[in-house]
């Protein structure tokens, strides 16, 4: 939960293309007593999103810390290029989003700044949870602000003892199609 991702991932993430942000939390230890702070971003973290963003992509890929940045460290590199890879089928991409010190909720903001039709959201998942290398990505058909956890579908466990990275795209690619097929991410979509 306290872990931070290194300099050297975050120079991969600039690399691979992805906008760098951090949520409304300042640290770890803001980020973790006060979770609502990571669910917000500042104002100029978004008018930097909009600038580097395409408008109106059909899908928006995020990463967020969550509470194992570890988890995204070791296993996102692995999960993106077959993710990507299967996306870019789908339709086009907005430029990736990579936020410090974010819980789910973060990424609706995003993807409802650059229009996109499908936010996924990859983050690292809470230790608690069995594994503390686990990654989560939630779905989210037109993303808002009236945006709540029933309008989200969940791929979890996402590593190398659950849903392998480098196979977990595919699956993630599948739930995508399905959700542009049908115009939902809700509770209400049958997979």
């Amino acid at each position: 939960m306290w872990s931070e991702w290194s300099e050297g991932f975050v120079a991969w993430l600039k690399t691979a293309g992805f906008v760098v942000i951090a949520s409304s939390a300042p640290d770890r230890a803001a980020y973790i007593r006060r979770p609502p702070l990571g669910r917000v971003l500042p104002a100029a973290a978004l008018d930097e999103i909009r600038r580097a963003a395409p408008s109106e992509p059909v899908i928006q890929l995020v990463l967020s810390d969550g509470l194992s940045a570890s988890a995204a460290e070791i296993h996102f590199p692995a999960l993106y290029a077959g993710l990507r890879r299967h996306l870019l089928r789908l339709g086009t991409l907005g430029t990736p989003v990579a936020v410090r010190n974010g819980r789910v909720a973060v990424a609706d903001p995003i993807g409802a700044a650059v229009g996109a039709a499908l936010l996924v959201h990859v983050i690292g998942e809470r230790p608690g949870l069995g594994a503390a290398d686990s990654l989560g990505c939630y779905l989210t058909w037109r993303p808002g602000p009236a945006t709540t956890d029933a309008d989200r579908k969940c791929v979890s466990n996402v590593r190398p003892a659950g849903l392998s990275p480098a196979e977990a795209g595919a699956t993630i690619a599948g739930v995508c199609r399905r959700i542009l097929e049908c115009g939902s991410s809700g509770t209400d979509l049958v997979l």
